[in-house]
């Protein structure tokens, strides 16, 4: 073999190299559509400004069905349409997904054929999905204010070649492209797009716990609906700031026929700080799940008017989530929490029945929530006003009747009047002092004491109506957040916050050394009287 037939399959072997490493990367372009690389894929989407809804479907494997949530802006406000138009915290979320759309660069392409599509996980996401259809990617669409369609893409599996590299395709296109896309601002849970902070609250600002623990059963019989109110405690505890711990105000057990019997820490019993410690924290960053619209003619200061209560259709609604309507107000089935804090507004959390299993979450439970506020009277009471002092009255003539005399009046008719000026030195001689039965002068000290307490007293009122006057603004701004709505908590959520007695009220450190805590009696238990 000559060099020249060497030389020839050498080149003809490197060439076959280098096409078969061409071919293994499966996104690499196309030689027809090597003209679109490096163009746009909305060339016409220049404005993420312009966006005013945002729909993300997915398929749910575990499921077997559509995933769809979207956001959208109505009334100058984002809400959520798949959740009843709940208030959404979406205007930078929904700015990051319409920034991460623009520009998007061609970086390569793979296929026209549409038996390619569910190889690289760009099957449509939408109600033609059949369900045997494999490789189904998640549909992101952009809309303006007036509906139409800014840009809509189909987010396929990953690519080898670099970070962020998916395939991806219009669903008016057949073409498989690559680009550079982060899927992360595309979120399909409820609890991403909405105020996480639900009652806006900081633990540190928690003055006082209601602790309510109650169940309500309901019956259904020929007679129609009864309820049986199986109460168990009510006790109130408070935070001591200076001692960093809890003490209690009060507590109240109920005996089998309900009947209250007010009750105390006995001997060896003292509170579990860890426990209210984690209410505590466990209110501060109270997260709901969902959200369902309660019904209408149920006020924000969740008492029902006539009309509601004789709604069935309303009244069902309450029953089916574990509250009932009652001479005006709603009963909870499970019990209440009221949560008083610094500033004087009272929180209070209802908690219902099972709103079912979260299959996003291994199959958790949840559990429907009611929520209000109202001004806390205990903690903004009125202030204590300093009495003024007054004058003694002037001594009268033995059978003289004197009429009553206005403080202010008499003080300025006890003034002495003003003499000449003397030409004569002042001497240091005593004043002279007023003659019997003549009225002394109001003192000076006592006029100067009133002013002082006046102006005590008037800024004690102004404190406790500017007080009170920000806890009427708070309630009634927040009452008017939680007006339309039953909110779903997780059942973790709802045990940290519903306790009970044995819950919040411990063996205490005196009973283990006396010998009279659970360890002494187990092991008296085990090894018996010793003689």
């Amino acid at each position: 073999m000559n060099e020249v037939t060497r030389t020839a399959i050498f080149l003809a072997c490197a060439l076959f190299a280098a096409l078969l490493g061409f071919i293994s990367t499966p996104w690499q372009q196309t030689v027809v559509q090597q003209t679109i690389v490096g163009e746009q894929i909305f060339p016409e989407f220049k404005d993420p400004l312009q966006a005013s809804s945002l729909e993300i479907v997915k398929f749910d494997d575990k499921l077997g069905a559509l995933d769809k949530f979207r956001v959208a802006k109505k009334n100058g406000r984002w809400v959520i349409p798949s959740q009843q138009d709940y208030p959404a915290d979406a205007e930078q979320q929904l700015r990051d997904a319409a920034v991460a759309l623009l520009d998007l660069k061609i970086l390569g392409t793979v296929s026209e054929k549409e038996d390619d599509w569910s190889t690289y996980g760009v099957v449509a996401a939408n109600d033609d999905l059949k369900p045997e259809d494999e490789g189904v990617g998640l549909l992101v669409s952009l809309g303006d204010s007036g509906g139409k369609s800014l840009a809509q893409l189909i987010i396929g599996k990953e690519a080898k070649g670099g970070e962020n590299l998916r395939f991806v395709r219009r669903p008016d296109q057949a073409m498989i492209l690559v680009t550079k896309i982060d899927p992360a601002p595309f979120k399909t849970n409820f609890s991403d797009w909405i105020e996480k902070d639900l009652l806006s609250l900081n633990g540190w600002d928690i003055a006082r716990l209601a602790l309510k623990d109650y169940s309500l059963i309901f019956r259904n019989d020929l007679q129609g609906l009864s309820v049986i109110n199986d109460p168990r405690m009510d006790a109130t505890v408070a935070y001591d700031d200076a001692q960093s711990k809890w003490t209690l105000d009060s507590l109240t057990l109920f005996g089998p026929n309900g009947k209250p019997v007010p009750s105390k820490l006995g001997e060896y019993e003292e509170l579990d700080n860890q426990k209210l410690n984690d209410l505590k924290f466990a209110i501060d960053d109270l997260k709901i799940v969902d959200v369902v619209k309660k019904p209408a003619g149920l006020g924000a200061s969740l008492t029902a008017d006539e009309s509601f209560l004789n709604d069935n259709e309303a009244r069902m609604s309450l029953l089916q989530r574990g509250f009932l309507p009652y001479k005006g107000e709603i009963l909870a089935r499970n019990g209440e929490v009221r949560v008083a804090t610094k500033e004087g507004v009272e929180y209070i959390l209802r908690f219902g029945e099972i709103a079912g299993a979260d299959q996003a979450d291994a199959g958790k439970l949840n559990r429907y929530m009611f929520v209000t506020t109202r001004v806390d009277e205990k903690q903004l009471v009125e202030p204590q006003y300093e009495p003024e002092p007054v004058d003694q009255p002037a001594p009268a003539t033995p059978g003289e009747t004197k009429p009553p005399v206005d403080d202010e009046k008499k003080a300025d008719s006890q003034m002495p009047e003003e003499s000449p000026a003397s030409e004569e030195p002042a001497t240091d001689a005593p004043a002279a002092q007023p003659a019997e039965g003549e009225v002394p002068d109001v003192s000076d000290t006592i006029r100067a004491e009133r002013e002082r307490i006046r102006k005590l007293n008037q800024r004690k009122k102004d404190e406790y109506e500017d007080k009170l006057k920000k806890a009427k603004a708070r309630s009634g701004e927040l009452n008017a957040r939680f007006a339309d709505w039953y909110y779903v908590v997780s059942e973790d959520t709802y045990k940290k916050i519903h306790l009970s007695r044995s819950d919040i009220i411990k063996e205490s450190s005196k009973a283990k050394e006396e010998g009279f805590g659970v360890d002494a009696f187990r092991e008296l238990e085990t090894q018996g009287l010793q003689k």
